[in-house]
């Protein structure tokens, strides 16, 4: 709060213009370096910080509840679940087969519709028990193994990382919409591994097509086998298309460059004319000159 009320004092906003050899104003007149609508916005924060911490501390509490209900629940299920001697021993084999040396257990569970993926130190894989009943084998098999490319790649750690930025960032959009396409490519990597160790890409998007039929809710904190959009990475299956950046990841970086080109260029001008002087040519000559006329 102390720290959006300098921000918004007139002396702080009058001291960027102290450049060595110049004399700033002492108020803050109407050619401030601080626009007059956010000096007030600035302000109408520092007057309401009480209140904007206790909704963030609010957000806080209940999402970090909620990620506690579900590494509950994932615990529970894991608990309680029972075993499968023979898909015990075909889960160890594909394990061996995508260079997982940690053992990773199977459990079966009637609380699911599709396989999730659970801890990192001790993986557990869920199964449900409707699965092992109707979908073949084969089929099974290749769900099974996009859920060890989540072990291989370690991401149930990365899952809960990313779940306390959120918690903690909740307010910003920008963190949601990059959470859900980080999670969407992190299914289509664990889709390239699985068919690429299955040497069978037809065979997981037929996998994933009787998945289609299973909507359903899971534990946002669990790695499940139906995630991201499924026609998506059917398609990417069947169909791979090679997706390039282009142009538009270029821009920003071009902004970048010519901003410091152009930062530095100003640096240099100013250490040529001397020190303590500006350059004529320069944004902070302009602004001083305006702050410096008389009211």
């Amino acid at each position: 709060m102390d720290l959006v009320q300098r921000l918004a004092a007139p002396d702080t906003a009058n001291a960027a213009l102290r450049l060595p050899g110049v004399t700033a104003p002492d108020r803050l007149g109407e050619g401030s370096l601080i626009p007059q609508q956010l000096r007030l916005w600035l302000t109408t924060v520092a007057a309401h910080a009480q209140a904007l911490v206790l909704l963030w501390a609010a957000g806080v509490t209940a999402l970090s509840l909620r990620a506690a209900a579900g590494i509950w629940w994932i615990g529970r299920a894991a608990r309680h679940g029972s075993t499968d001697s023979a898909w015990q021993e075909r889960l160890s084999q594909l394990a061996a087969r995508a260079g997982i040396r940690r053992a990773v257990l199977l459990r079966v569970t009637t609380s699911l519709a599709s396989p999730v993926t659970a801890g990192w130190w001790r993986p557990v894989v869920l199964v449900p028990a409707a699965l092992l009943a109707r979908m073949p084998p084969d089929l099974l098999e290749a769900l099974l193994a996009h859920e060890l490319a989540h072990v291989r790649r370690h991401d149930y750690l990365i899952n809960l990382l990313q779940n306390a930025i959120e918690t903690l960032l909740f307010f910003h959009p920008a963190v949601w919409w990059i959470s859900c396409r980080i999670r969407r490519e992190r299914e289509l990597i664990a889709d390239h591994i699985a068919a690429s160790k299955l040497g069978e890409p037809r065979r997981l998007a037929l996998a994933l097509s009787e998945l289609e039929r299973l909507q359903f809710s899971t534990p946002h904190l669990a790695i499940a086998a139906n995630g991201g959009d499924l026609m998506v990475r059917i398609k990417q299956l069947v169909q791979p298309e090679v997706r390039s950046t282009g142009w538009k990841a270029v821009v920003p970086a071009l902004i970048l460059a010519a901003a410091g080109i152009g930062v530095l260029a100003n640096a240099s001008a100013t250490a040529d004319a001397g020190p303590g002087a500006v350059p004529k040519d320069s944004s902070a000559h302009m602004l001083f000159d305006q702050c410096s006329k008389p009211a």
